[in-house]
């Protein structure tokens, strides 16, 4: 889950980062940036839910 906690709080600090890029009329090229950087956090963040879900099944599942 720390992953997990990480990541989301990465996210976030990119998202509001965004917004205020946006906000000062920064140029396209940083913009765009912290776009690919946000849609990169996303994606691993999905993937470690996945890996977190898929672990929690399989050792749930599984008796001693």
């Amino acid at each position: 889950m720390n992953n997990v906690n990480t990541l989301e709080r990465r996210l976030k600090d990119a998202q509001r980062i965004k917004k205020y890029l946006i906000k000062n009329n920064a140029s396209k090229t940083k913009i765009s940036e912290i776009k690919r950087i946000e849609n990169f956090l996303e994606l691993e963040l999905n993937k470690e839910k996945v890996v977190n879900t898929l672990t929690n099944l399989y050792f749930g599942n599984q008796q001693d």
